[in-house]
């Protein structure tokens, strides 16, 4: 796969310069963990996702992601991936991520939609960009910038990147839009 992305990061002062409509970083935080299934302490779990999303929450200052986030773009190189995602950034319980689907919670009219870009595999999973770009998916969504598969009223999203190879890494960005 092939693609590129950038973002601008600019202080508070700069970023109200350049534009009117501003999108806040709030809360990030980042983990690791064994990337090697037999390293891990759980199958079903990526540690570092779940040490990623804590972090990242208590600096935005949330509490319930399920009720506190808008929109979400989820690392989902591959299907199942996607699932255990819900799960590690406390979006349902252990074991509930296919109740998600099953219940439309995670469509675009759904009560918490993730991947509106039609996630990493819809967007042909560029590795060295993805994350880039799944930030830039968030950011117009709250910037209400996405035409038909935009989600009504995004206020705050999260963003999910991970990665690796015989380890595992894991970023999330807390983004907001205050009007």
């Amino acid at each position: 796969s092939e693609g590129a992305a950038c973002v601008i990061l600019a202080s508070e002062d700069k970023a109200r310069e350049i534009t009117d409509t501003p999108i806040w970083l709030t809360g990030i935080g980042m983990g690791t963990d064994w990337g090697m299934l037999g390293y891990r302490k759980k199958l079903e779990e990526f540690q570092s996702s779940i040490s990623a999303a804590q972090a990242a929450y208590r600096m935005a200052g949330i509490s319930n992601p399920r009720k506190e986030i808008d929109v979400a773009e989820l690392h989902d190189a591959f299907t199942g991936t996607e699932i255990l995602n819900y799960e590690d950034v406390d979006f349902c319980k252990p074991g509930e991520g296919g109740r998600l689907i099953d219940e439309g919670v995670v469509e675009l009219d759904g009560d918490l939609p993730v991947n509106t870009s039609g996630g990493l595999i819809g967007c042909g999973h560029a590795v060295g960009a993805t994350g880039v770009m799944q930030t830039i998916e968030i950011v117009m969504q709250l910037k209400e910038q996405c035409g038909r598969r935009q989600v009504k009223n995004a206020k705050r999203g999260l963003i999910q990147s991970m990665g690796g190879t015989s380890n595992a890494w894991t970023i999330c960005i807390v983004l907001e839009r205050k009007d």
